[in-house]
């Protein structure tokens, strides 16, 4: 990998943060945490067709991604290779060339309220990576919603929605409660707004846990404005 536009790769821990940015492609990636950890939230990653991935993690450890937006990648939104303790909070990955995510090398990945919308082939692909998802919406990809290579890695999926992917998801994910094949109702996703109608399906839908809820204390909306850190964006 050449260049990024922000680099944490001197030891950092997740205590940096880099918050409230708007940035754009102009290098092989936008974001790259390597062998370090970062706290990312309230960013706007457009790669405008120039960078391969809005993110890319290697080798990173405890990071911790919230309400936050990519797009327009030439190849993924995020990349993670051989990275532990990655959480992604309601982040929207829409419109990038290949894959939303796509996790390989030992990595583990927690993905929770989060929308996944037309990024080519795959939402989500875990290689040899463990992945769990929650409260989420995968939507309108040309193979897979979720796909899992490697039977000995894990991928599981609880309270998600599932609309208009070729499959929701591959042989081997592990289908927990909660999960469904529903139009999720954008407000306008082809603009770019994914707050859902007033009569979407996906209100108070997600896990009914008490520890899940809306910042309002009502039960978890299913994406990336549901959940405890819905009042943050």
């Amino acid at each position: 990998y050449d260049e990024a536009v922000v680099m944490f790769d001197e030891g950092e821990t997740s205590s940096a943060v880099l918050e409230g940015f708007t940035l754009h492609g102009a290098a092989d990636q936008v974001i790259e945490v390597e062998f370090s950890g970062a706290t990312l939230k309230n960013l706007v990653i457009e790669c405008d067709g120039v960078s391969s991935q809005g993110f890319l993690f290697d080798g990173a450890e405890d990071v911790d991604v919230q309400n936050t937006m990519v797009s327009g990648c030439d190849s993924y939104g995020f990349y993670v290779v051989g990275s532990t303790n990655i959480d992604l909070n309601n982040v929207i990955v829409s419109d990038n060339h290949a894959t939303g995510i796509r996790m390989a090398a030992d990595s583990n990945v927690y993905i929770g309220n989060s929308v996944f919308y037309e990024n080519g082939f795959i939402g989500i692909r875990a290689d040899e990576a463990d992945v769990t998802v929650e409260n989420s919406i995968v939507v309108g990809h040309s193979t897979y919603g979720i796909y899992l290579e490697d039977a000995t890695y894990s991928a599981d999926v609880a309270y998600s929605t599932f609309d208009d992917n070729a499959a929701s998801y591959s042989s081997l994910v592990s289908i927990g409660s909660g999960n469904d094949v529903d139009d999720p109702e954008f407000t306008n996703a082809s603009s770019g707004d994914f707050t859902l109608r007033s009569s979407s399906p996906c209100i108070n839908d997600g896990d009914p846990s008490s520890s899940m809820n809306d910042a309002d204390r009502t039960r978890n909306d299913k994406g990336a404005y549901g959940g405890p850190l819905s009042e943050n964006w």
